[in-house]
Formats: structure tokens, sequence, C-alpha cells
């Protein structure tokens, strides 16, 4: 299988310890380990579990399922993307502001990003986006989101979207190497279902939490205060 190589950007949890034993130094202390309280909070069986990550729970699908949100994101390394092949389903030169602390996205007009009314330590923690609307291998969507730089990471991540137009790709970051693997598929995964998505602009107006109205917006004061602002309401 070919794989191509571009220039480009990009819990474990601990397993249970044993509880202590109880260990007592005078004549007839007790060694016994009490038993663990009973939790409200249960948790289904190994077999279950296996089912949901499967999407084999419910026993009422009918087949006609659709997905309920589009967010923006990466694609999964270990999972096969296509891109639309439409150019209206892909913009370049959005301007964004990717809360991290929140998971958020939140679309800046424009007009209020080139203004000068906004300040300057908020603008520079803005980004100029170009979204493309992607198709995973488990025929989900994604909006997938490639920062623009003067970068070698910038480069490869558009000729990975390049390929990802052409056909099903895995595209794994090489950060030694500030570069992307692109590798293609056999061909044997199902074309996305294009046609179930609405249009470009309503996939982006579910994808955005907000939009940024001017210098006064609360996404804005939180930001240039440090993020310790409260909320409406907060203190009723």
């Amino acid at each position: 299988m070919k794989e191509s190589v571009f220039q480009s950007e990009e819990v474990f949890l601990d397993e249970p310890k044993p509880a202590a034993k109880p260990n007592g130094d005078g004549a007839g202390a007790s060694t016994a380990v009490q038993p663990k309280p009973t939790s409200k909070f249960g948790s289904v069986g190994a077999d279950t579990a296996r089912r949901a990550k499967k999407g084999g729970v419910s026993k009422s699908r009918t087949g006609k399922s659709r997905q309920a949100t589009v967010e923006f994101s990466k694609p999964p390394k270990h999972l096969y993307v296509k891109c639309h092949p439409s150019p209206e389903y892909r913009q370049y030169g959005v301007p964004v502001f990717f809360d991290k602390d929140r998971d958020t996205a939140h679309y800046v007009p424009v007009d209020v990003y080139e203004s000068g009314r906004l300040p300057d330590r908020f603008i520079r923690a803005c980004t100029i986006t170009n979204i493309f609307t992607a198709a995973l291998a488990d025929r989900t969507f994604i909006l997938w989101t490639v920062n623009q730089s003067a970068s070698k990471w910038y480069k490869a991540a558009m000729r990975a979207v390049e390929a990802a137009t052409q056909e099903f790709v895995l595209v794994e970051a090489v950060k030694a190497r500030s570069t992307y693997m692109v590798e293609p598929s056999d061909g044997t995964v199902p074309e996305p279902k294009w046609e179930s998505l609405p249009t470009f602009e309503a996939l982006l107006e579910g994808a955005f939490d907000s939009s940024i109205i001017g210098p006064n917006d609360e996404v804005v004061a939180r930001y240039m205060s440090g993020g310790n602002w409260e909320e409406i309401g907060e203190k009723e």
C-alpha cells in the first residue's frame, strides 16, 4: 500500500490499586478487609460496553439516523477521511477564536476582526482558518480545520487535504520531521452520503458556539480578564 509524506502541522487510566490491609500493632487488632460500600453509580457489563461502542445497544434503529451535529475537528489518525469534492463545502480565511479552555469555537465577523476595535491580545489569539467538510470512515462528518500560517505544517496540511479530496486517506502527523504521512485506502470504504448533509452555511451555524459582536462581547471580556469572568446570574 502506497504512503505519501507531506510537510505539515499538528489517557491512560491507572489501574486501581488494591486496598491496603489494616496493620494492627496491638493484640487483637483486626486485619479483616472491610467490604466496599455499595455505590448508586453502577457500570454496565463488558459485553454491553462493547455493543455501545459499536452502536449496537439500541434495538429501535430505523436505518434513517442522521448525525445531530458536525463539529470542528482534525481527522483521527486511525480513521480514513475524505473531503467533500464541491467548492461550495469549503471556505478559506475564516477568522475564528477557539476557546481551548471551554472547547468552544467563535466566529469573528470580518468587519469586526478588521475594525481595529478588538483588543490586540484577543486578535493575536484568533486564527485565520480554512474549513473543509469531510467524511470519516465510521460514516460521521467533521469540519476539518487547517489554520493558516507560514510554517511547513500548513503547506503539508493543505497537501493532505488535496489528497483527501481525491480518495479516502489516513492522515498521521510525523512531528520529528514536521510532516504528515498520507496513506490511501484499499478502495473498500463506502462512499460518503454527501446528500444527507445540509448546506455548508447550516453546518457552520451549527458548529460555531457564537459570533463575536465587538469588544464588549462576553467571550472577549472573559479572555481579556484571564478567564476569571463571572457568568451572568452566578451570584444569584
